[in-house]
């Protein structure tokens, strides 16, 4: 059996309201037809590897409220191992309120303090060997912390591929020297409006050849569009998106996208093959009312017919036994 996939990083509890035709005025209160509670953050990569068969663990923090319950048991439910799962005493656990119309999203959200849970994380990836996950997938703001960047570097000395991904803040904040970060990761995944904020450029082209500098294969998601990669030797290769009918909300979309191609990576697959896996699980999660669609599975994806590489793969290693 193979090693399971350790994702790293804050989760939320999502509360997604839907169906509404206006906000509220001050002093007036409205009824909604339908809401839907839902893992967030790194959850979603993980709840979806798990629909996908993949042993994963999930190393973040919760709080020691209600709330933290029914993380713990939304977690239990889908299959996600808990046992890197910090409680931290007198916090809350971290939530947030997505409003979803007309396929935008806005958010309102609290979270734990960053220094605080990010300190608890870093500390508790240091006691681990990184050797005992096939691959590792961590929130872009951990790859700041000295204890990170070791447990990082001791990965990619025992053979463990890694990978990031950014939220729309880390954009806003970045630096130029935060290039440097990115050397220690295989995969990086920006989407486009990331992409473009970080390299300062307009135009795809120029943003995968400057990611290139720091990653060997920049991915950058193009939304409705699909995904963009720069391969070593192919140069800029497209995975166009199905078309969506019925779309809920973007929320989660790119989290599962990264679920969807560490799927094809862990059996094998090449790059173009687990961006096509990728972009059919984002396209899921965009047609759900969840953060994560529950329709992603292995059954579907074969439905979907992004599953040709992974019947390859595996009659080949049936040819080798």
């Amino acid at each position: 059996m193979k090693k399971p996939i350790l994702v790293i990083g804050p989760i939320f509890c999502d509360l997604l309201l839907s169906g509404y035709e206006r906000m509220p005025e001050a002093g007036q209160e409205l009824y909604l037809p339908d809401y839907t509670i839902s893992l967030g953050g790194n959850a979603i990569v993980a709840s979806a590897l798990t629909q996908l068969d993949i042993p994963t663990s999930l190393l973040t923090t919760i709080g020691d409220d209600l709330m933290a319950e029914h993380l713990l048991a939304l977690l239990r439910e889908k299959g996600i191992r808990e046992e890197h799962v910090i409680p931290l005493p007198g916090m809350k656990s971290n939530i947030s309120c997505v409003f979803a119309h007309d396929g935008e999203r806005s958010f309102l959200t609290w979270a734990q303090p960053r220094d605080t849970c990010n300190t608890a994380m870093a500390r508790h990836a240091a006691s681990l060997d990184p050797s005992l996950f096939s691959h590792i997938h961590l929130s872009f703001e951990l790859l700041h912390i000295p204890e990170i960047q070791h447990f990082v570097q001791r990965a990619k000395e025992r053979g463990t591929t890694v990978s990031t991904d950014l939220g729309f803040q880390d954009a806003l904040r970045w630096k130029e020297e935060h290039f440097a970060l990115l050397q220690a990761v295989d995969f990086f995944f920006p989407n486009l409006e990331e992409a473009r904020l970080i390299t300062g450029a307009s135009e795809l082209n120029e943003m995968l050849h400057r990611l290139q500098r720091w990653v060997a294969e920049p991915i950058i998601t193009l939304g409705e569009k699909g995904v963009a990669s720069l391969m070593k030797d192919q140069g800029i290769v497209f995975c166009p998106a199905p078309t969506v009918e019925g779309i809920c909300n973007t929320t989660g979309a790119g989290d599962s996208f990264v679920a969807g191609f560490l799927f094809g990576r862990f059996h094998g697959m090449d790059l173009y093959e687990s961006l096509r896996i990728g972009v059919a699980t984002g396209s899921l999660t965009v047609a759900s009312e969840q953060s994560v669609s529950p329709d992603i599975s292995r059954a579907r994806l074969q439905q979907m017919g992004v599953l040709d590489g992974y019947s390859a793969v595996r009659e080949n290693r049936a040819a080798k036994k």
